[in-house]
């Protein structure tokens, strides 16, 4: 069985001082895969630099920030897996091939800097060869817990949909308290707040199904795929099938 093709993507911003060697160096490693750099309208010679050393570029007309560099790089890629790489020369490309021995059995693995997280594989960081990090406090704070609502959404919509019906509830069944102390009567406040907890919770449990069969169309897919993996190479990576 042939191994599935790797896309590399590097999304980089005026790094044309490191893109060369750490294209050179996946290219080098691993000439049979895909290296696609993503220049987030660099103002120096990034795009070029990556083309000379051999990477498939793309230039965005300015600077859009990381996540839609990842972004351009996923709707580009032609691979069957994708890995993520830093332009800036933290990351080395020895480490990819420690990441890739967890596929197929697990549908993402993570190169974390240190080993307190679980089924996150530790890996080596080295220093900024040049610039500061680009990542904003603030501004990038907001957008990854954006990105992380979504992902809960997508993935587990209870955990999301849960807490704010659980409120709606509170919330009215205060009010309700408050106004029958004051007023002596249920209130149509209260009313809409119990009415729009019950709505959310309903939306939560469709939604939850609808996760649910995704998750199981993708557990039979992955399943098939590693069932077709030889089983010499299957020995190899879970030392109980021997």
């Amino acid at each position: 069985m042939t191994a599935p093709r790797v896309s590399v993507i590097i999304p980089a911003f005026n790094e044309a001082q490191v893109i060369g060697g750490l294209v050179k160096d996946v290219r080098e490693r691993y000439p049979d895969f895909e290296v696609i750099v993503i220049d987030d309208g660099s103002l120096d010679d990034t795009a070029l630099v990556a083309l000379d050393a051999g990477a498939k570029v793309y230039a965005h007309p300015y600077n859009i920030g990381n996540g839609a560099a990842v972004k351009s790089g996923i709707r580009l890629a032609t691979g069957e897996i994708l890995v993520f790489m830093d332009g800036d020369g933290q990351h080395d490309p020895a480490e990819i091939k420690k990441l890739l021995e967890y596929l197929p059995d697990h549908d993402m693995v993570v190169g974390a800097r240190n080993i307190r997280g679980q089924k996150y594989v530790p890996i080596s960081a080295c220093t900024r060869k040049q610039g500061k990090s680009k990542i904003k406090f603030f501004k990038d704070g907001v957008r990854f817990f954006m990105i992380i609502v979504r992902i809960c959404t997508l993935y587990s919509p209870m955990r999301v949909f849960l807490p704010v019906s659980f409120l709606m509830f509170l919330l009215g069944l205060a009010w309700y308290v408050y106004s029958l102390a004051t007023e002596g009567r249920f209130t149509n406040m209260s009313a809409l707040l119990f009415t729009t907890s019950i709505m959310i919770f309903m939306m939560s449990l469709i939604s939850e199904q609808i996760s649910q069969m995704r998750f199981e169309r993708r557990g039979s897919e992955r399943a098939r795929s590693v069932s077709e993996v030889p089983s010499e190479s299957r020995s190899k990576r879970d030392p109980a099938a021997n």
